[in-house]
């Protein structure tokens, strides 16, 4: 199946109650986040990620099918249970510009 064939969901990664006063979406404070993101790339559900440039957020676009596949995956990443991070979602879907006219 082509990327553009179907609806992505992008999730937008906020600083949740727990999340470090001060501080900013990076490497140290967000290692469990980001590990449960790179887990989710290695098995296909991921194809981009990382933090805005002014560090006050991260976004996810995840290649699932399903809203509630969708809601799992936030729910069970260990970052969220520990109150680090919140995560939104939307549904999206790609324009393939090749074939826009």
């Amino acid at each position: 199946m082509n990327v553009y064939d179907s609806i992505k969901f992008v999730v937008t990664w906020l600083p949740g109650e727990n999340f470090p006063v001060g501080d900013t979406f990076n490497v140290v404070t967000m290692r469990e986040h980001a590990n449960y993101i790179k887990s989710k790339f290695v098995a296909g559900k991921v194809l981009m990620a990382g933090p805005y440039v002014d560090g006050s957020s991260a976004m996810t676009i995840f290649d699932v099918q399903e809203e509630q596949e969708i809601i799992n995956i936030i729910n069970q990443n260990p970052a969220c249970i520990k109150g680090i991070v919140k995560g939104i979602y939307k549904a999206w879907k790609p324009v393939k510009w090749i074939e826009f006219s």
